[in-house]
C-alpha cells in the first residue's frame, strides 16, 4: 500500500494533485470540469478530507478565463454546504480577460506574495496564445506556470473525433509537459434523485504508479 509519508512524490492532494508539477484534467464540456476545480479550490483552502481525498492546506489562486465570478461562487457556496463548512473558505479569484503570458509578471508577483500553493487555470484555452502554432502555444504555457513555482491545476477540453483513447485537445505536447494527467467522465448510470456520478481516471503520471480512479457523487 502507498504511504504518501515515505520518500515519494509531493503532494497537495495525495494520489491527485502533485505538489509542483503541472496536472492537467481534460473532458467534454458538459461533465463538470469547473466543478471539479471548485470542489478541489475548496477543500484544499482549508485541508478539508472529503471523498476520500486529504489536501494539504494551502491558499488557492483560480484564474478564470471562461466563466464569471458570480457562477464560481455560486458552484463554491454549494460545495461548502455539501461538505457542511459554515461558510465558503477564502479563495483568489481573478477573472481573466488576456492570455496567462501577457499578464504573467503580475501573476507571479500575486502567487509570491500571497504565497499561494495550487493555482488552477480555467481553461487552457483562454489561457494560451491561440495566434501561435499549436506547439508552440503549449510549450509557452508550460513555461510560463513553472515560473509559478507551486502546484498548478489546469481544465482542458477533449480531443474530438478520436478513436481509441481519449486525449487532450489539441497538441500531444501536451501530454508530454504535464506530469499528471486526469480524463474526467460521467456515468449514464440513472440515478434516483438528481444527482450524477463523476470519474476521474489518471492517463499519466510521471513520478511512480498511476494513482488509482477516483469517484465523486454530486448531488
Amino acid at each position: 500500500e502507498l504511504d504518501p509519508s515515505k520518500q515519494g512524490p509531493s503532494w497537495i492532494i495525495p494520489y491527485f494533485l502533485p505538489a509542483q508539477d503541472p496536472t492537467l484534467i481534460f473532458a467534454h464540456g458538459e461533465p463538470g470540469k469547473s466543478l471539479v476545480a471548485c470542489f478541489t479550490a475548496v477543500i484544499t483552502s482549508v485541508g478539508f478530507p472529503a471523498a476520500g481525498l486529504t489536501p494539504k492546506m494551502g491558499k488557492v489562486l483560480y484564474l478564470d478565463y471562461e466563466g464569471q465570478e458570480q457562477s464560481n461562487r455560486l458552484r463554491m457556496q454549494a460545495i461548502a454546504r455539501g461538505l457542511e463548512m459554515p461558510k465558503v473558505p477564502p479563495i483568489l479569484y481573478r477573472h481573466c480577460v488576456f492570455p496567462l503570458g501577457r499578464e504573467l509578471s503580475d501573476l507571479s508577483r500575486i502567487v509570491k506574495a500571497e504565497k499561494i500553493k495550487l493555482v488552477i487555470v480555467d481553461s487552457f484555452f483562454g489561457a494560451s496564445e491561440t495566434q501561435k502554432d499549436a506547439a508552440s502555444s503549449v510549450r509557452d504555457y508550460f513555461m510560463d506556470i513553472r515560473q509559478f513555482g507551486c502546484a498548478v491545476l489546469t481544465l482542458d477540453h477533449v480531443a474530438k473525433n478520436v478513436e481509441g483513447d481519449r486525449t487532450p485537445y489539441g497538441s500531444v505536447y501536451k501530454l508530454d509537459f504535464a506530469r499528471c494527467v486526469w480524463e474526467l467522465a460521467r456515468s449514464d448510470a440513472e440515478c434516483e434523485d438528481e444527482s450524477f456520478r463523476l470519474g476521474l481516471f489518471c492517463r499519466k503520471f510521471n513520478n511512480g504508479p498511476r494513482p488509482k480512479a477516483i469517484g465523486l457523487e454530486v448531488s
